[in-house]
């Protein structure tokens, strides 16, 4: 029984190389055709691989969700949200938007990176957490929580009294933030680490209950995305508690009619929170449109010339704009999103811009070669967390509740996005050796 487990661990490791390598081989093959073709030569090239490779990916997510309960783990949840984002979207512009200028083999990346993604499912492992947060873990996270009620009911009042609705978060960010005093923003701001880690380790049903309150408050004053990759986080940590029993609801929840309701209730959300004048047929319409929109806004830059598009965005931002997204804004508080929306946009005073993306900040960084610049990006976060998440120090624990989030939202968001929630959780991971104990252990 050892042996044969060992040998299936085995045939997983090599499973997820050789799909790597042979991705990674035929990324490279497709660059050097690309430089050897002229345009027809490569206009011919294309028309023959978008189709190939999208029935590929297609084949690849039917294979993994029909398979989901054998597979679920860290990366099977991201390759499943990098497919909504990225993955269908990339299908999608490639094959009836006519991308152009370069575009075009960007989403081309984006199919082989959602492939990779999938059979990196084959190389997971998930110990069994027995340790479980202590009374001292309790006591701070009611203080915390209750901060975090107080800042987004105090936001909910400024939101609704602005007579813009949610773009006041955008238009009207300093006066935003100053309705609640710093030391309450800053204490809220650990509520995310701590709202996780009651799933990650063992809790009691009234301090997860409290915890889902938490994670789902911020969808009082419109914000659906944060809630979105938090509802990822509590599957991919709930498997460390109880895996059997979380692939069993997995299974039921990931349902295709559950899902599609799941769709709608989040496009409830949007629909009031935008007040819309059309019907919601109409606006779901418009929905399934903008899906595309975190990877089709990279297109309105391919059209630029270099001068005008890509030379404006400087690759340093990408490091400097932790400095913003962690609260430290008056060291500099220049960010990638804000630069491109201005390129693309031309103004971004309505509220209404243009969001970062791993895609895009690896492009910046290199047109040609972000594939592999986000691939390895990608394969280090997976082994980072999955590493952390399996390891028995209750420090390293922490640093990957506090990364996975933020890692999740990179997709749709900046690469430094784990780093930074290190950073603003670093008061509860610093501590973190005293708010957990044994399972056993007398409280």
């Amino acid at each position: 029984m050892i042996l044969y487990k060992e040998r299936s661990v085995q045939a997983n490791v090599i499973t997820k190389l050789m799909a790597i390598c042979i991705v990674i081989c035929f990324a490279m093959f497709i660059l050097l055709l690309k430089n050897m073709l002229g345009n027809n030569g490569y206009a011919t090239l294309l028309h023959v691989l978008a189709p190939f490779l999208s029935i590929c990916l297609i084949a690849v997510m039917i294979f993994f969700y029909i398979k989901r309960a054998s597979f679920i783990s860290l990366q099977l949840m991201y390759a499943f949200a990098f497919s909504l984002i990225i993955g269908v979207p990339g299908i999608y512009l490639l094959n009836f938007r006519n991308p152009v200028k370069g575009f075009e083999i960007v989403c081309l990346w984006a199919i082989l990176l959602n492939t990779v993604l999938y059979f990196c499912s084959y190389n997971n492992k998930t110990i069994t957490q027995r340790k479980k947060v202590n009374k001292y873990f309790v006591v701070i996270f009611v203080i915390v929580g209750i901060c975090q009620l107080i800042k987004t009911g105090l936001y909910f009042i400024f939101i609704v009294n602005s007579g813009v609705g949610h773009l006041a978060i955008y238009t009207e960010g300093d006066a935003l933030v100053s309705q609640v005093p710093f030391v309450i923003r800053a204490i809220s701001g650990m509520s995310l680490i701590m709202s996780l880690a009651t799933f990650y380790y063992r809790a009691s049903t009234g301090v997860r209950w409290f915890s889902f309150l938490l994670l789902a408050s911020e969808l009082l004053i419109g914000i659906r995305s944060k809630f979105f990759f938090s509802l990822i986080c509590i599957i991919i940590l709930s498997l460390y508690c109880n895996k059997e029993l979380i692939k069993k609801r997995f299974l039921k929840i990931s349902r295709l009619l559950y899902l599609v309701i799941g769709f709608v209730l989040f496009s409830l959300v949007s629909y009031y929170r935008e007040g819309y004048d059309i019907n919601f047929v109409k606006y779901m319409v418009i929905v399934l449109d903008s899906l595309s929109s975190t990877l089709a806004g990279l297109q309105d830059i391919f059209v630029l010339p270099d001068s005008q598009g890509w030379n404006r965005l400087d690759p340093h931002l990408i490091i400097t704009q932790l400095f913003p997204i962690s609260g430290l804004g008056f060291l500099n508080s220049t960010q990638i999103y804000k630069e491109f929306s201005v390129i693309v946009l031309g103004d971004i005073s309505s509220g209404i811009a243009l969001s970062s993306s791993g895609i895009l900040e690896s492009t910046i960084l290199d047109v040609d070669f972000n594939f592999f610049i986000y691939l390895s990006y990608l394969l280090l976060m997976l082994s980072l967390i999955q590493h952390f998440l399996n390891s028995p120090k209750v420090f390293l624990n922490f640093i990957a509740i506090a990364m996975l989030p933020g890692f999740l939202y990179s997709i749709r968001g900046e690469l430094i996005l784990p780093i930074a929630y290190i950073i603003k959780s670093s008061p509860i991971i610093i501590v973190s050796n005293f708010l957990v104990s044994d399972k056993n252990a007398d409280e």
